[in-house]
């Protein structure tokens, strides 16, 4: 799914009575988009950051709570250098 397959109807009714959004990094362009209106609803944000991704980053930020592995954040560090 592509942020343009996503209307914000649908976005809205998705939301709708949610009480948390779970992303696993995947998809991060429609993520990101899903995240933001969550995050402006108040919605709480749980990642599952299972290894790096491209736009994880971004939405690492928006994150209220993070799963990973032990070893995540020092493979992310790694990267980042």
């Amino acid at each position: 799914m592509i942020p343009q397959d996503l209307s914000e109807s649908s976005l809205l009714s998705a939301l709708d009575g949610a009480s948390i959004v779970y992303f696993d990094g995947r998809l991060y362009e429609t993520a990101l988009v899903v995240a933001h209106e969550a995050a402006r609803k108040n919605i709480p944000i749980l990642i599952d950051a299972e290894r790096p991704r491209e736009g994880l980053d971004d939405l690492l930020k928006l994150a209220d709570y993070v799963v990973c592995s032990a070893k995540f954040p020092k493979v992310s560090a790694i990267m980042l250098l």
